[in-house]
């Protein structure tokens, strides 16, 4: 278990769990189209014939629409990777995929939903919501679509289509209320992905009113990694065009927003920028920029995408800095916190094996090493690590003390040894801050390594 990398105000990763609720080893974890029925109705009259023949015109393809409904629902819930029906504002059953085995499809609140999420494979990443006449009786679908799309795209689902349901459950044929691969602005791309780009944030920004968006700058800042600064709201015309909205109170106050999660943004188009009257880059960036030939912003900007989660991209920079400084010790805890992050535990493995050949008391790289042995299959040896690990943590650092004492216990588990399992277990019990990871796990667990 790791709640964050200890190093400069590394990432904080939520605690991952296994089937039997245990944490793991594991460092990192527009417009609404509404469709409408066309009523057209005709009065006798000497023209009749002609008005009967117009309205079969008029109607002819609503009807080939309609025999079709039943396909297109099918289509689209093979297109998704997940079908969920949203039963009330607290009660999703996940259609699709269905248990292994067969069974009933489960019943699940919102932080239910999250956590299955972790073990599904994602393809087309679409997500697929329907909601039932049980949760229309509740609220109506924009309250329900303005409520949950934020969540959604938190995500990261590329694509997301509500649906509403005809009858009682969510199969057979619905109404499609939204899908965003129709909507003005676009949430395709990843914080990692637009570094110095202008884009509007998130769905709902920092408004409450849901037809204003928020646009801002994604930059790096060197102390504290991904940032967006806000610069901005607007609203989308008819035409579809963005209109700059005024905010007096806007104006005078400078918002940032440090980025933790590699989410989805929207990146502006340089038309967009233009309807937006914003420069190619903000008058204020070079105060940030920082020689890139240099191993510090190697370091720094490999910690950034470490922070995030996007590891692969932090490897551009780290393992070029390694060539200019291998023994730099945070330039190597970033670099071998990467490759444990991506499973590459053999490289993490021969990396800190040389490392620590010059620097044998360093806790981290000592806690990275452990780490990359247990995960690369050699738990007598990652038994040994944890131990001097364990030795060599800082006295005022009592979190990691625990944490190292857990993964320790849990090394054990895996070699069938259920007595040293207890005794670690009860020891990052007793040692866990009650605000730590550890000692959360233990608060909702309070029984978890005791037999």
């Amino acid at each position: 278990m790791r709640k964050g990398k200890g190093k400069d105000g590394g990432a904080q990763k939520p605690i991952e769990k296994t089937q039997d609720e245990s944490p793991t080893l594991q460092t990192q974890a527009g417009n609404h189209k509404f469709l409408a029925m066309l009523e057209s109705r005709c009065s006798a009259s000497p023209m009749k014939h002609y008005i009967w023949l117009a309205v079969f015109i008029l109607i002819a393809p609503i009807l080939a629409r309609a025999a079709d409904a039943p396909s297109k629902s099918a289509e689209l819930q093979s297109a998704a990777d997940i079908v969920v029906q949203v039963d009330t504002a607290d009660q999703w059953t996940i259609l699709k995929p269905l248990p292994r085995g067969g069974g009933k499809p489960p019943v699940l609140n919102q932080r239910g939903f999250t956590d299955v999420l972790r073990h599904i494979q994602r393809n087309s990443n679409m997500v697929m919501v329907v909601f039932t006449t049980q949760l229309q009786a509740q609220e109506v679908p924009d309250k329900s679509i303005a409520r949950l799309h934020p969540f959604f795209n938190y995500l990261r689902f590329q694509r997301i289509v509500y649906a509403q349901a005809t009858g009682a459950q969510a199969t057979g044929n619905f109404r499609i209320l939204r899908d965003t691969t129709e909507d003005r602005i676009q949430f395709k791309s990843l914080v990692s992905e637009s570094e110095n780009q202008w884009v509007v944030y998130s769905p709902q920004g920092f408004s409450k009113d849901d037809k204003l968006h928020t646009h801002g700058y994604i930059y790096i800042d060197a102390e504290v990694g991904f940032t967006f600064h806000m610069t901005g709201m607007f609203r989308i015309t008819d035409d579809g065009r963005l209109q700059p909205e005024e905010n007096k109170e806007l104006a005078s106050v400078m918002l940032k927003a440090r980025i933790d999660t590699d989410m989805l943004v929207a990146q502006l188009t340089p038309e967009d920028r233009k309807q937006l009257n914003l420069p190619d880059e903000p008058d204020w960036l070079h105060y940030y920029k920082t020689d890139p030939g240099t191993v510090h912003y190697k370091t720094r900007w490999g910690w950034a995408y470490n922070h995030i989660g996007a590891c692969e991209k932090a490897l551009v920079f780290l393992e070029a800095g390694y060539k200019q400084a291998p023994g730099d010790t945070k330039l190597l805890f970033e670099l071998t916190y990467a490759y444990n992050a991506l499973g590459r535990f053999k490289d993490a493995a021969k990396v800190l094996e040389k490392a620590l050949q010059n620097l044998p008391k360093d806790f981290f790289l000592n806690r990275e090493y452990a780490y990359a042995l247990f995960h690369g299959g050699d738990a007598p040896a990652a038994i040994k690590q944890y131990l001097k690990t364990v030795e060599l943590c800082p006295p005022d650092n009592m979190s990691q003390k625990a944490e190292a004492a857990f993964n320790l216990a849990q090394c054990y588990q895996a070699s069938n040894d259920p007595q040293n399992a207890r005794t670690w277990f009860g020891n990052a019990k007793k040692w866990a801050p009650a605000d730590s990871a550890v000692g959360s796990f233990f608060k909702n667990n309070p029984n978890f390594g005791s037999q």
